[in-house]
C-alpha cells in the first residue's frame, strides 16, 4: 500500500495489462510458428512455375513476382485465420486451468516443466547442424519425463504427496 488506494487500483491495472499482452504474445507466437513452420514450410510452399518462355525476361520476373504477391496474401489470410483461431482456443483453455483444483505453484511448477524440456533442444537444433528429427523429439520427451520424475521425487521427500 505504498500509494494508498490509488496504487492498489493501479496494481490491478497493471496486472491485467501484463496478463493481456502475455496472452497476446503467446497467441501471436503460436500462430507464427503455425504459419512459417509448418503451412509455408509443408502445407502451401511458394513454387514458382518454371515454364520455358520466349519472352523477355523481365515479364519471367514480373509474372513469378505476381505468383509471390498471390501466395503471400493467402498466407496473410491464413495466419489471420490461425490467430482467430487461436484466440477462441485459449477461452477454455484457460476455464479449463481455472477449473483445476491445484494451487497455482503447482501449475506454474508443471508448465514450467512442460516448457522447459525443450529448451535444450531447441538451442541444440540451433547451435549444432547434426541434430536430426528423431533426436530432437526424444530430447523434448526425455526432458519432460525427466523433469516430471524430478518434481515428484522432491514432492514424495518434502512430504507434500504422501505414498499409501
Amino acid at each position: 500500500m505504498t500509494l494508498g488506494r490509488i496504487g492498489d487500483f493501479m496494481m490491478a491495472a497493471l496486472n491485467v495489462v501484463v496478463v493481456t499482452m502475455a496472452t497476446s504474445h503467446q497467441i501471436h507466437s503460436l500462430s507464427a510458428i503455425f504459419m512459417y513452420d509448418i503451412y509455408q514450410t509443408y502445407i502451401n510452399p511458394f513454387r514458382p512455375s518454371f515454364s520455358i518462355k520466349t519472352v523477355s525476361l523481365d515479364v519471367y520476373k514480373n509474372e513469378d513476382l505476381v505468383q509471390y504477391l498471390r501466395h503471400n496474401n493467402r498466407c496473410l489470410t491464413v495466419r489471420y485465420v490461425a490467430t482467430l483461431f487461436f484466440s477462441v482456443l485459449s477461452f477454455p483453455a484457460a476455464l479449463a486451468f481455472m477449473v483445476c483444483p491445484l494451487e497455482t505453484d503447482y501449475k506454474v511448477s508443471f508448465i514450467a516443466i512442460l516448457v522447459a524440456s525443450s529448451v535444450m533442444p531447441v538451442c541444440m537444433s540451433v547451435i549444432w547442424y547434426r541434430t536430426t528429427a528423431a533426436g530432437f523429439i526424444s530430447g523434448i520427451l526425455t526432458g519432460m519425463a525427466s523433469g516430471i520424475a524430478v518434481w515428484l521425487l522432491y514432492a514424495t521427500f518434502t512430504g507434500t504427496v504422501s505414498v499409501r
